[in-house]
């Protein structure tokens, strides 16, 4: 589960990350599952939510842990790759 890093323009920064992409977006204690979708450079990308995010949270949140193990040190917003069994449960 990599952090991606965004450029500028809200294009990712790390190779592989494509349109359609199942994300976790992470930032103080909460976690949102998300795909991508990626417009016209002028405007960045959308991110669309899961309609079962909410139900998802609390095993995006241990995975999260158990990686990262003190994820909000450094106050940061974090956008990560999704793990699969996780990816397969998405409902958009």
């Amino acid at each position: 589960m990599r952090i991606i890093n965004f450029n500028g323009l809200g294009r990712p920064i790390e190779k592989g990350v494509v349109q359609g992409d199942i994300l976790i977006l992470y930032a103080n204690e909460e976690a949102s599952l998300v795909k991508l979708n990626m417009l016209p450079e002028e405007y960045g990308p959308e991110l669309i939510h899961a309609k079962n995010s909410e139900k998802l949270k609390s095993e995006m949140l241990d995975r999260i842990r158990k990686q990262y193990p003190d994820p909000d040190s450094n106050e940061r917003h974090w956008t990560l790759e999704c793990p699969d069994d996780i990816k397969n449960q998405a409902e958009f």
